[in-house]
């Protein structure tokens, strides 16, 4: 009965996203739907550091990812803290890792007067985590379907 919910939850986001007015320069990838047949099969939920490293990270290997955060600490179907996300690509991947700052303005400001080229980046929120790559002459968001509306706490900078 839970897949059956998340299946049709998982359809309403596709739904709304498709319609959003709010774009950042192309439209939000929405995550759930790149790595849902992993989700179910691990029954996992609360996710998003987990399909943030998977994207930016382990060449979209959900699995993998997945194995690293539990390293960590992460208990499945847990969020963890993003002081141990930042530790976690700071030891993991050092050779991508530029810094990590606290920012509290729009993503869209971000990416219009700070975001290089060559870095990709993890945006931290209050609950939240999500990528934002440059893929061609655009910005998009790899996360949850208005992650770009919530307001921002902190960026994690990665080289490309």
């Amino acid at each position: 009965m839970r897949r059956i919910f998340l299946y049709i939850t998982l359809a309403l986001g596709v739904m709304c996203s498709a319609q959003s007015k709010l774009k950042l320069y192309g439209s939000t990838v929405d995550t759930n739907m790149t790595y849902i047949n992993q989700q179910f099969n691990l029954d996992e939920w609360n996710d998003c550091s987990v399909r943030v490293v998977a994207t930016l990270f382990t060449g979209r290997k959900y699995y993998i990812a997945h194995d690293l955060l539990r390293k960590y600490g992460r208990e499945n179907r847990q969020g963890i803290k993003a002081s141990t996300l930042v530790n976690i690509i700071k030891t993991e991947y050092a050779d991508r890792y530029i810094g990590t700052t606290r920012y509290t303005k729009s993503l869209r400001k971000f990416l219009k007067t700070t975001a290089k080229d060559n870095e990709s980046y993890v945006i931290i929120t209050p609950s939240h985590t999500y990528a934002v790559i440059r893929t061609g002459n655009v910005w998009r968001a790899f996360g949850n379907p208005y992650d770009i509306t919530k307001p921002i706490v902190a960026i994690i900078k990665i080289k490309k």
